[in-house]
């Protein structure tokens, strides 16, 4: 009766401890075979592709939900799969860490992240529309139609606020500044 129990108990926190890895039938057997020497060899245990790919998509959900972003723009290709282990590598890995064999390069490059566009590209020169608070959106206007557009250097625009504050009008200011 005591070793039942004992059994069954051993068992049962083997599945508990193995479940938090995708594991919860191999804790199971460990716990029930090995006792405590079970629970240890389950909790030093790699979770398993698939409970690493689930909180990976878990955690993606999160980053987007924080972020309003897209889950696709923010789960970029962060991992993949070692063509002879299966173990995840990251995408740039020409050698996988798991079996030691080289790994060939990705068919696709994980796409860019993407240029702000908008109200959150002028938010980040917010800084310069407190520095040139009356010049700011004139010269902003202006920029906007260049090709080097959403890119534009620092330096250039507020060299560009600095000339219409000193006399010169937005178009001339930013063709002198960004040309």
């Amino acid at each position: 009766m005591w070793l039942a129990a004992t059994v069954v108990v051993g068992g049962g926190v083997g599945a508990a401890i193995g479940s938090t890895k995708g594991r919860g039938g191999a804790g199971f057997a460990l716990g029930m075979f090995l006792g405590f020497i079970g629970w240890i060899i389950i909790a030093v245990l790699e979770p398993s592709v698939e409970e690493r790919t689930r909180r990976a998509h878990q955690l993606a959900s999160a980053v987007s939900a924080a972020t309003g972003m897209s889950p696709a723009s923010t789960s970029a290709v962060t991992e993949r799969a070692c063509p002879f282990c299966a173990e995840l590598i990251k995408p740039s890995a020409v050698l996988c860490r798991y079996c030691g064999r080289d790994v060939p390069p990705m068919a696709f490059p994980p796409p860019p992240a993407p240029i702000p566009s908008g109200r959150r590209l002028k938010a980040s020169y917010a800084f310069l529309g407190d520095e040139f608070p009356t010049v700011f959106d004139a010269v902003w206007d202006c920029a906007s139609t260049l090709e080097k557009w959403p890119k534009l250097p620092t330096p250039a625009f507020r060299n560009a606020c600095q000339l219409v504050v000193d006399g010169a009008t937005p178009a001339v200011a930013v063709d002198r500044s960004f040309r």
